[in-house]
């Protein structure tokens, strides 16, 4: 008896055919799980820049105060270290990309910065900030006394 050994092509069409179903729901799920941790990084990446200026001025850190400026075109959010964005020493400004999938909006009056006083940490202005992709979005909150929190 001479009998070979393989796979006919029925057998190859259905595991491939099984695949393809498979890659079909798993794909939209994983591009939606990769999106959602996108916007939840951006809003970490934020978080920890607000926390830092905050930190910075309570330490007084080069005896000054510290705030965070957030520029929408590029989306770009800037530490800087003076009395506000405009009088700030730009060369020692830290600069942290938004990626460009991801939009945010202030709620924040004063040209959208936000100063923390020197020793009290106490935020110049209050509000909001979310962060978009257009079809998940993400809030962070400063309270009167410059906490962030996520909401």
């Amino acid at each position: 008896m001479n009998m070979q050994r393989g796979y006919t092509l029925l057998e190859l069409a259905l595991v491939i055919g099984i695949i393809a179903v498979i890659l079909y729901f798993s794909v939209p799920v994983g591009i939606r799980l990769y999106r959602v941790q996108l916007v939840e990084s951006a809003r970490n990446q934020t978080k920890e820049i607000l926390k830092s200026a905050r930190s910075q001025s309570i330490l007084q850190k080069n005896d000054i105060t510290f705030g965070v400026k957030f520029d929408t075109a590029p989306s770009t959010i800037v530490l800087f270290q003076g009395a506000s964005y405009a009088l700030a020493n730009h060369d020692l400004d830290e600069i942290s990309t938004v990626p460009d999938t991801i939009t945010f909006s202030v709620s924040i009056p004063a040209l959208n910065d936000i100063l923390f006083a020197k020793r009290t940490g106490l935020p110049s202005a209050t509000g909001t900030i979310t962060l978009s992709d257009g079809e998940f979005s993400r809030v962070l909150v400063v309270d009167d006394f410059g906490n962030v929190w996520k909401q």
